[in-house]
């Protein structure tokens, strides 16, 4: 079930903007989602599910960031099993605890076309 935050997916990969995904190379994504979090452990599995569960955006045209500020309530723990599950996940580490410093440090290392930060309890 798609939520209010959900809908940018939808828009991004409806038509015109679908057919550009269409003929990008399957080791790069669209779109990267960057999330930092810190201690989310409430939060964290449904809102990454929620991501990497649109339907308009199919395989490989979607990754999602985790910028973990060193969680310490078992939100990491979350986010390794959830990394395990679907190769589309990436967690990494984000020593400083800044949402901002987790947010561009997910925005380095994404490969999308399209970058949207989003929260982790939205």
């Amino acid at each position: 079930m798609l939520g209010q935050s959900d809908t940018w997916l939808l828009h991004i990969c409806s038509e015109p903007y679908r057919s550009m995904f269409m003929g990008m190379q399957m080791d790069a994504p669209a779109i990267s989602a960057v999330i930092p979090c810190r201690n989310e452990y409430a939060h964290i599995e449904a809102c990454v599910r929620s991501v990497l569960g649109q339907r308009a955006v199919a395989g490989d045209l979607l990754e999602v960031i985790v910028a973990d500020g060193m969680s310490e309530d078992g939100t990491r723990e979350i986010l390794t099993r959830l990394a395990g599950e679907d190769r589309r996940l990436r967690v990494i580490d984000n020593p400083a605890r800044i949402t901002a410093r987790g947010m561009n440090l997910g925005i380095q290392l994404a490969r999308g076309e399209f970058i949207a930060i989003m929260g982790a309890h939205n």
